[in-house]
């Protein structure tokens, strides 16, 4: 379960969400606020999943994030992006 991972929400978008071809994978999260220690983890954790797709697909997995601190900016960026929700809390 993504929450069990600090994971408040998640979506792709660019070139993924259109009818062509696509050369990579983009998708943004929104995280739960965390101590700095625990972000850190997180970031790590995030490029080696990152990794492991793009050694088990051949095309790069690019991730970006806000924190829920941040959510007025991710909800901006989601708003203003063509997205496809892949995990919401709600």
């Amino acid at each position: 379960k993504p929450s069990s991972h600090g994971i408040a929400a998640g979506y792709l978008f660019g070139s993924v969400v259109t009818p062509y071809r696509s050369d990579d994978v983009d998708v943004v999260l929104l995280m739960s606020t965390a101590d700095a220690k625990t972000l850190k983890r997180r970031g790590t954790s995030i490029k080696k999943v990152a990794n492991s797709f793009a050694a088990e697909f051949g095309i790069p997995l690019h991730v970006s994030w806000f924190t829920e601190s941040e959510a007025d900016a991710f909800n901006s960026f989601v708003k203003r992006n063509s997205t496809r929700p892949i995990w919401t809390e709600k």
